[in-house]
């Protein structure tokens, strides 16, 4: 869950690729449809812990997909 935390993940790759950011999904295209909040859902829903403020943070903004992918 480290790469959903923003902020220190970005201060981590400065720290450890020379000032870059190492994305960990590229070029890839967002579907703002409410999957990042289902997913939360689901994981809380089976037992684990979810940290809401990190994940509501991109509720209804986040469900990325791989590149020539249609995964929603």
């Amino acid at each position: 869950m480290f790469i959903l935390d923003t902020r220190n993940y970005r201060e981590w790759c400065h720290e450890q690729f020379d000032g870059r950011f190492l994305e960990h999904i590229p070029e890839i295209e967002f579907k703002y449809d409410g999957s990042v909040e289902r997913t939360a859902r689901i994981i809380a829903d089976n037992g684990f812990a979810v940290d809401w403020k990190l994940w509501e943070r991109d509720y209804a903004k986040c469900g990325p997909c791989r590149p020539g992918e249609d995964c929603h």
